[in-house]
């Protein structure tokens, strides 16, 4: 909660958890517990634990916050068996998306930034040149920092992509095929954001409201933008109502011995 209220990266949080709350709850309400548990699973739990425990020894947040959902996936192998259990894991890996194991991309994100909105405004007629993580243009210099890097869109986007493709998606194709297209546009997004600041800066002399007050809220009008083609591109993928869940056909005998098949 902590790392939820003081992380902007990471706010979205509370939604996640809340999503992967009720998602294990539903998915345990209409399961059927197996005969038996695997008790044998406790042994593997030995090492896990032993690790989380080291890791909340050393102060290593980021080992707890990553081996928590092991854990929990473990104990509901050992208590409710595989079969149901491994309804689980959804809402139990869902949680990955509020922990912050992403930070490691955010220093490639940036770098794409600075390398796009670069080329972005330059076609836009500015005069730009790069130095480092830096965009100087005639009428200021522009520092795209970490928090530029559009990390937060890209988590968010995937955590979409992937929720839509565990509710609606039959194939591991289709959700592999949504999931690209929502990293795409979350760095799509997060350029169009950068060079729109830029740009606004350039034509006004870098008095517009997005430079002298606040562009935190105008990325994410910029982001509830992309859903638009996001979900236009989910329903293209999505199988017809009721596509591989008819049932086969019932052979009938006929008078003459013969056979229909009359689907159900």
């Amino acid at each position: 909660a902590e790392l939820w209220s003081d992380s902007i990266t990471y706010s979205h949080g509370y939604l996640v958890g809340l999503i992967s709350l009720v998602t294990l709850v539903s998915v345990l309400a209409r399961s059927r517990r197996s005969s038996r548990g695997h008790a044998s699973v406790l042994i593997a739990m030995i090492p896990v634990l032993a690790a989380w425990s080291l890791s909340y020894v050393a102060d290593v947040e980021i080992g707890m916050f990553v081996l928590l959902p092991l854990i929990l996936a473990l104990a509901f192998i050992a208590v409710l068996g595989w079969d149901a259990a491994k309804l689980t894991f959804f809402p139990l890996a869902y949680l990955y998306f509020s922990i912050p194991i992403w930070d490691f991309i955010n220093g490639l994100l940036q770098s794409g930034t600075v390398f796009a909105v670069s080329r972005i405004v330059r076609s836009l007629g500015v005069t730009a040149l790069v130095v480092g993580n830096r965009v100087l243009i005639p009428a200021g210099t522009f520092e795209i920092a970490g928090g530029c890097s559009g990390i937060h869109f890209f988590i968010v986007s995937l955590a979409l992509a992937a929720l839509y493709g565990y509710m609606y998606l039959t194939t591991w194709r289709q959700r592999l095929l949504l999931g690209v297209v929502a990293m795409l546009l979350a760095l799509i997004t997060n350029w169009v954001r950068v060079s729109t600041i830029i740009y606004a800066g350039h034509a006004t002399g870098m008095q517009h409201y997005l430079i002298t007050v606040d562009h935190y809220y105008f990325g994410w009008l910029v982001f509830a933008i992309s859903l638009i083609p996001f979900f236009l591109v989910a329903g293209w993928i999505r199988p017809p109502v009721g596509e591989g869940n008819r049932a086969p056909a019932t052979p009938i005998p006929s008078v003459q011995g013969k056979s229909l098949s009359i689907p159900i």
